[in-house]
């Protein structure tokens, strides 16, 4: 191949390059859907906390227990749902790889040697005879001068199809915004997965309250039992009472049963959450940590926590990015209707003999380029258009149903971590008053001044209020759980001078 060839290919090169980076696009200017968002949780306005120290903070550490930690950290490690989320992470990217690879040519090698024989007869028939009189001469060589001919081939062919409508770009677009929303699935996962293993870990130690007291109020049953027992013998309680006592042994021993299968439940789910393999699931058991009622109570939000706060909710990223990439498609989706314009050229050698394949004299080279213009497709175009259209529909819908989820989310975890801090401060005040009524209900009755009855149903008012504020408390610190994963992770207070 010449200098002047050369030259020539690469100012076309770069004349096509430029074309292809000037090129148009026919993908709509991306609007965000209209909304009525509020500005503020609540009237006033508090300083939203700065990027640099970020808001997606280890929340899970606010609970101040060494054993959550280490649970969660096992989950975000080992479980098979984020597995499954960082594989889909990788695939996502390596479509944007296919796509992106479409900027540039085609190039691909190829070889051929050959060696034939044939006659001056062989070569008439060649030239005009019928199929079946080639056959036939074949089969039977025709006396005449023989020849042979030797061809070997070495070359480069290159192909490259110019983007001057914008197809390739778009779609490249398109694929990552993919990638970004695959990621921002990633993040979701492990929010969602954090999440789970805190708040399966609550309930844990929730069932084993509720576990604890159940056996101690078995204990206590039954060792009441027992006195009943003997004081009906010797006839100073009747029968009734006696059968009220029994009685009030099996309803607690149904309550340490049923604790038991919860408990039972709970710690199999948080090994699941953790990754362990199937002999752990089905014969171990997660350590235990803090008692139910001795970790922190849950942190309040924020007054007038600014609502663009919600925008790292990793669903509503990946909803927008969805949205975005669904207007790229319909930019590649109308780049169908314009011609299309590449370039092939081919670089090679080519020879009868092999010892002059890479003599100068058989080097062998071209460049061409065609246009394709579609005429009729039968609506296959406008079609494929119509349903990117219809599917950017459909990623706007979505986008809006995730950003009203979210301000639900919001809603409802707030009420619940406000209206379960009083419900936890009025059980905790009913089951001191119920634990002094039961011991002034037991001292009249063991001084003749009450009825057996009036100290069966202090004690069981009692014992389901216990039971109460053990699942209770699990809720209100499960409510911090929910308003983190609300937001899409933690938040950092702000200082008092800031508010």
């Amino acid at each position: 191949m010449t200098t002047t060839a050369f030259q020539r290919a690469g100012a076309a090169l770069c004349l096509a390059a430029g074309l292809t980076l000037s090129g148009c696009s026919f993908a709509p200017d991306y609007q965000r859907p209209e909304m009525d968002i509020p500005e503020n949780w609540s009237g006033a306005p508090c300083r939203l906390p700065t990027a640099e120290k970020g808001l997606e903070v280890q929340w899970w550490k606010r609970f101040h227990d060494p054993v959550l930690d280490r649970l969660v950290e096992e989950a975000l490690l080992h479980n098979q749902n984020l597995a499954e989320a960082v594989a889909a992470v990788d695939q996502a990217r390596a479509y944007l790889g296919m796509a992106q690879s479409r900027y540039f040519p085609t190039i691909a090698g190829s070889g051929q040697a050959g060696r034939a024989r044939y006659t001056d007869e062989d070569t008439a028939y060649w030239a005009g005879a019928g199929l079946s009189q080639l056959l036939t001469g074949l089969g039977t060589p025709a006396e005449g001068t023989d020849r042979v001919n030797s061809q070997v081939t070495l070359a480069l062919q290159a192909a490259w199809e110019i983007d001057l409508w914008g197809k390739v770009r778009n779609t490249s677009a398109a694929m990552r915004e993919q990638v970004l929303a695959s990621e921002a699935g990633q993040r979701g996962m492990m929010l969602s997965l954090a999440g789970q293993t805190a708040s399966a870990y609550i309930s844990l130690r929730s069932y084993d309250a509720q576990l604890a007291i159940a056996r101690r109020t078995l204990a206590s049953r039954e060792e009441a039992a027992k006195i009943y027992s003997s004081r009906y013998k010797v006839g100073v309680i009747s029968e009734l009472d006696y059968m009220r006592a029994l009685t009030e042994v099996d309803t607690v021993r149904a309550s340490l049963y049923t604790a038991q299968y919860q408990v039972s439940m709970a710690e199999s789910a948080l090994m699941v959450l953790t990754g362990r393999s199937p002999r752990d699931i089905f014969e171990a058991a997660p350590e235990r940590g803090l008692e139910i009622d001795a970790m922190p109570d849950a942190p309040q939000l924020p007054v007038g926590l600014p609502s663009d706060l919600l925008e790292r909710r990793p669903d509503l990223v990946a909803a927008e990015a969805m949205l975005k990439a669904a207007d790229f498609r319909i930019g590649a989706a109308r780049a169908a209707w314009f011609p299309s314009i590449s370039l092939t050229g081919q670089l090679g050698t080519q020879s009868t003999e092999l010892e002059q394949l890479f003599n100068q004299t058989s080097k062998l080279w071209g460049f061409a380029g065609n246009i394709s213009l579609p005429i009729l497709t039968f609506g296959r175009i406008s079609s494929n258009v119509k349903a990117s259209e219809a599917a950017r529909r459909q990623a706007a819908a979505a986008y809006v149903l995730a950003v009203q989820k979210a301000f639900r989310d919001v809603r409802d975890a707030l009420a619940v971590q406000d209206r379960t801090a009083h419900v936890v401060n009025a059980l905790e005040s009913a089951v001191n008053r119920l634990r002094t009524a039961t011991r002034l209900a037991r001292l009249r009755y063991d001084n003749g001044y009450a009825s057996y009855m009036d100290v069966l149903d202090a004690e069981r008012s009692l014992f389901g209020a216990e039971i109460q504020l053990a699942g209770v408390r699990a809720a209100h610190l499960s409510s911090i759980i929910h308003v983190c994963m609300a937001l899409g992770g933690g938040w950092e207070e702000a200082a008092a001078s800031g508010s």
